[in-house]
């Protein structure tokens, strides 16, 4: 059926595409799959769950359909699986294959058939699973999470991850490779989880620190799939818990329960003739972050712990274990309690508690001890994919809801990780019908160029000004310098009030004629505040600023505060709220800029509308894009939406939904998505923040979006956040600033200028003109090392098979570096996977020399100077001339060049030509001599540089493309 085979035999019905292979036994509710071309089973005995319903339990009968389906993806078809249970809604899952594709989707569902409504709160179509049972996933074993927006993106290499989105799994040998790929198909609803695990017990660790004492109870704290309540110790914040989302600690230190005030934990059903030792472990996700113990007996408190700094897991410290003894004594009028408390930081946290029986030496306790993690032994290895959402899928009595729009997507037969991430992203681009609008051009944020702690430097006739006569004036620093020769300039005006009536909720011309961004919150800082109003004469309204900025030649964009309450706003229109409350109070959501209250409701009818005239004003007004800040503010789990059917994550998309919608399917549209990873808004915003504020650029930023290459472009167009040039370290040589503007290029998609025109310097301006325009198609450079190393330092952005930009990147700005590539050798793992047989040049760009010429089995080896970022045009060595450069773009050829043919004893080609600005391409001869050159526009010129390289200098009197012809 549409190329799948269909077998059935006993209790199991197979589907099979040639390349991979599912089998499901509906006579226990589990199911493998296959890889056909290696013959070994990647999933082993998958089950599936909603709630609490698993389909591998008892009492469970399972039944099967098989249909064909044509759609995005192709021809294929589906099984459909119903699990039922007694008391519970029939389970659905579906098994999709389609005809050639290496991937399969999986999508649930439920039949409600009770006889009363049902939420769905999670459902896992592969719950904890074995994958690759009998191969030795310990062989350079790589693990990739794919968290989005400001979350820590890291390689891993042990079998421990939880990550929103999707996971990239890699290991084995050069001759014998695997690699998995598993994440959200499709968002709509739900956010989505990767859960990577192995069978290891964590006691040891702790038997290990006190060796002679007899472990009675573990408790990892923050783990949400045990929920049994420990025998010895009651907490009284158990059900407040969540993980850290960061790399370089381990999945038992991720995992807390928190609590704005204390955390308390009661000892019970202990022996008071017995000796015990408790132990608490914790750790933080930054650096200030500092707690204190008491012990509570008789109603007294006395302290045990003073005021303790908790180690930041953030940069890859382990977490901390402080011990407290526990005497017969102690326990003699009662059970004593112990309370952890915060002194500096937004909430009390806990990871892990033990107890022991038996009495610790005196010197042992109290003392911070560094709980690290045993070896893993790559022991069963497990897999989980699930769906959450805080609020649930309402599914009325006798109605079916199928994840339709919530699907998964694994991939475990493509042998490369590159290879099988980038088929990921571009199915997933396929399915949620992502259709990027590119930032081709640069963006100037005013709140930046304001700011004297970022770019903000210069007097006050220089600096830029958050208001709407400074982006006027912004833009006509823009024009003034020329760089409309190059491409246009995003102008970005930051409304942002801090006072508790402010322009949020209202988002209309009158408030921004109100309010600037106030003065409390910046009393005490560096910051410098805009105490009047963001929208001033002679432009006080949007569209005689924004008409401004377009007859200029540039883009307005505007910022709104997301779900930032202003409280007349709340007050006026409790309706528009959520709760239908002006004031409806919210526990420990973390949400301090709301003071604790609810926000907007993006379901609610009026409000909708009323958002539909705000940005139809916006849209007439010629609004090109906007910034979303503090989205986090209407991720609203305290729920209170009018439709009672919306999710928390479909409530949060609903937000840049409308906005895209409003301003049109050419705006674009940012998330500053620094707290929570998801990709939930995929297709309906157009750039989402990888970093949160700053102004220059550092090695992790790199990596962030460098390990982000399938997704960037794809997906998303990442946004590293501000660059001002004049802070570009090495600030000694010209070094920083072309290492800013090549690794902004390479790793991100979109780059924020946080300095006015006005004070950047005519060489940086230039400089600046070498990366501009961003290309348009959906490709980023591939981190070509980043299976085989400590961190990636090579990008490959293959152009065509005998084409390559190539990237080399020292992070370290205080010491040189000697990078190298196998030019033949497999990309992933160090090489970039060229013709072993053929030879290559190689053409420097920042330095304007020719590399070298190599052949394909050589390794390219490259000296780097310190915080250099190389970028280098390889092309495979032709029998005639050919262009290996230019000195018009980062990219070498790639945007400013076109139709070069050979033909004739002719090298001719296209140009796109930069008014009065000369144009050098570089050509190796191979053995030809020039004779004559010309072009249709403007004049030519040749020198010969070497033997072997001709430099051809076009220049043109318009910036058009004019056809150029060099004679040999």
């Amino acid at each position: 059926m549409n190329g799948i085979s269909v077998k059935k035999s006993s209790s199991i019905i197979s589907i099979d595409n040639g390349l991979v292979a599912v089998k499901y036994n509906f006579k226990d509710g589990t199911y493998s799959a296959f890889d056909n071309i290696r013959k070994i089973e990647a999933i082993s005995n998958a089950t599936s769950q909603i709630n609490q319903f698993n389909t591998a339990e008892k009492g469970v009968s399972n039944s099967y359909t098989i249909t064909s389906t044509n759609e995005k993806l192709g021809k294929g078809i589906v099984l459909l699986i119903t699990s039922k249970k007694e008391k519970y809604p029939n389970q659905l899952l579906k098994i999709k294959l389609f005809e050639n594709q290496p991937f399969i989707i999986l999508q649930s569902g439920i039949e409600n058939n009770l006889s009363e409504p049902y939420v769905v709160k999670n459902f896992s179509p592969i719950a904890n699973t074995s994958i690759f049972k009998g191969l030795n996933l310990k062989e350079n074993f790589r693990l990739l999470d794919g968290e989005g927006g400001g979350i820590e993106t890291y390689i891993r290499k042990e079998p421990a991850i939880l990550t929103q989105n999707n996971a990239i799994l890699s290991f084995g040998n050069e001759k014998n490779r695997f690699s998995l790929v598993a994440g959200g198909a499709s968002y709509q609803e739900f956010e989505k989880f990767v859960s990577i695990t192995e069978d290891r017990k964590r006691e040891p660790d702790f038997i290990k620190l006190v060796p002679n004492l007899k472990l009675l109870e573990y408790v990892n704290l923050g783990d949400s799939e045990h929920d049994e309540l420990p025998q010895y110790m009651a907490i009284d914040k158990f059900e407040n818990k969540t993980k850290f989302k960061f790399a370089g600690s381990f999945a038992e230190a991720k995992s807390i329960i928190y609590n704005t005030g204390d955390i308390r934990i009661d000892l019970k059903q202990l022996d008071i003739t017995k000796s015990y030792t408790l132990g608490i472990v914790w750790g933080s996700n930054y650096s200030a972050h500092r707690q204190s113990v008491s012990l509570l007996k008789n109603g007294k408190e006395q302290g045990l712990l003073p005021s303790t700094l908790l180690p930041d897991l953030s940069i890859g410290k382990d977490p901390d274990i402080h011990f407290f003894s526990i005497t017969p004594d102690m326990m003699h009028a009662g059970m004593p309690s112990f309370i952890i408390k915060k002194d500096g930081g937004s909430n009390t946290v806990l990871s892990e508690i033990t107890l022991f029986e038996g009495e610790l030496a005196t010197e042992k306790l109290l003392t911070a001890f560094k709980i690290g993690q045993s070896a893993s032994e790559f022991k069963n290895v497990k897999l989980s994919l699930y769906a959450e959402d805080p609020i649930g899928k309402l599914v009325g009595a006798g109605k079916t809801y199928f994840a339709e729009n919530d699907a998964f997507y694994i991939d475990f037969s493509t042998v490369n990780p590159l290879e099988s991430a980038e088929k990921y992203a571009n199915t997933v681009k396929e399915v949620q019908n992502v259709k990027l609008n590119y930032y081709y051009f640069p963006t100037i944020c005013l709140w930046y160029a304001m700011q004297p702690l970022y770019g903000g430097k210069g007097n006050e006739t220089t600096r830029a000004i958050n208001d709407s006569p400074g982006a006027v004036n912004e833009m006509k620093s823009v024009k003034d310098s020329g760089w409309l020769k190059y491409s246009t300039m995003a102008i970005r005006l930051v409304p942002d009030c801090y006072a508790e009536d402010n322009e949020n909720g209202w988002w209309d011309d009158k408030h921004w004629q109100l309010y600037g961004s106030g003065s409390e919150v910046n009393q005490g800082t560096t910051e410098m505040v805009l105490p009047g109003a963001h929208y001033r004469e002679p432009y006080e309204t949007t569209k005689k600023w924004t008409e401004a900025v377009i007859a200029l030649g540039g883009l307005p964009f505007t910022y709104f505060q997301t779900a930032v309450r202003s409280k007349d706003y709340c007050e006026q229109f409790p309706s528009h709220m959520l709760h239908n409350q002006s004031f409806y109070e919210v526990k420990n959501q973390h949400n301090s800029i709301n003071k604790q209250f609810g926000t907007y409701d993006f379901t609610d009818t009026s409000f909708v509308a009323h958002m539909q005239d705000v940005y139809k004003n916006l849209n007439n007004a010629g609004i090109a894009g906007m910034m979303f800040d503090y989205p986090y503010t209407a991720w609203a789990p305290y729920g209170g939406m009018d439709d009672k059917y919306c999710t928390t994550a479909s409530h949060y998309r609903r937000v840049f939904e409308l906005a895209t919608k409003g301003l049109g399917e050419k705006s674009y549209v940012h998330e500053r998505n620094i707290r929570r990873g998801s990709d939930i808004t995929m297709g309906v915003v157009q750039s989402q923040r990888i970093w949160g504020d700053n102004d220059v650029l550092n090695s992790e930023m790199v990596m962030r979006g460098g390990l982000r290459w399938y997704k960037n472009r794809v997906l998303y167009n990442y946004d590293m956040d501000a660059k001002s040039l004049s802070r570009a370290i090495p600030s000694d040589s010209d070094d920083g600033v072309n290492k800013l503007l090549t690794m902004s290029y390479v790793t991100a998609s979109r780059l924020l200028l946080g300095q006015s025109f006005a004070i950047t310097s005519s060489e940086n301006i230039f400089k600046l003109s070498r990366i501009f325009p961003y290309h348009q198609s959906p490709q980023s450079a591939r981190p070509i090392d980043a299976f085989s190393s400590d961190y990636p330092r090579i990008y490959d952005f293959k152009v065509d098979n005998k084409w390559h930009q190539l990237t080399f990147f020292n992070e370290d700005n205080e010491n040189p570096k000697t990078i190298s590539v196998d030019l033949s050798g497999t990309p992933g793992f160090g090489g970039m996977g060229l013709d072993k047989n053929a030879s290559y040049y190689v053409y420097d760009f920042w330095n304007n020399q020719l590399a070298g010429e190599f052949k394909g089995s050589d390794v390219l080896q490259q000296n780097l100077r310190k915080g250099e970022a190389r970028m280098m045009s390889v092309h495979q060595k032709e029998n005639f001339p050919q262009v290996l450069s230019t000195d018009r773009h980062l990219m070498q050829g790639y945007l400013e060049l076109s139709d070069i043919h050979w033909e004739n004893n002719k090298l001719t080609g296209k140009a796109k030509m930069i008014q009065n600005e000369p144009m050098k391409i570089i050509i190796a001869s191979n053995g030809f001599i020039s004779k004559n050159v010309s072009s249709s526009i403007g004049n030519a010129s040749i020198k010969n540089l070497t033997n072997e390289l001709i430099e051809l200098t076009l220049l043109s009197p318009v910036g058009e493309n004019l056809d150029w012809t060099v004679e040999f």
